[in-house]
């Protein structure tokens, strides 16, 4: 039987499929300042990215992807910050909740306008 490692480090792990293609990406991107992104990334079978897991700093976000677009985000930060995104297949935001300052929800319909409902303490 073979003995397992009990500690792996690397600064990148890719996880291939019976062709070789990547599916799972783990890894840790150093940015120009001392903060990092450490993230994991799921792609389908044609290549594209689903999910991304990320974190940097004091902040984390979950992202689903369509097809090259972020189809919704989900991202929380520093004291209690929290948002979530819906997204156009453009790329541009369909609807937004988060609690920045107090809770908001936006809703750019029709496009070009900006639907606001807020709820000041």
């Amino acid at each position: 039987m073979e003995q397992a490692m009990e500690v792996v480090r690397a600064r990148r792990f890719e996880l291939v499929d019976a062709r070789g293609d990547v599916r799972a990406v783990l890894g840790v991107a150093d940015g120009e300042s001392e903060a990092s992104l450490a993230s994991l990334t799921l792609i389908d079978s044609a290549g594209y990215p689903r999910v991304v897991l990320a974190t940097v700093d004091e902040t984390a976000s979950l992202s689903f992807w369509d097809s090259g677009n972020t189809a919704a985000s989900l991202g929380v930060g520093e004291e209690g910050y929290a948002s979530l995104v819906l997204y156009r297949d453009n790329g541009e935001p369909m609807a937004r909740i988060d609690n920045q300052d107090y809770p908001m929800v936006d809703l750019p319909w029709p496009p070009g306008r900006v639907r606001r409902h807020r709820r000041r303490p």
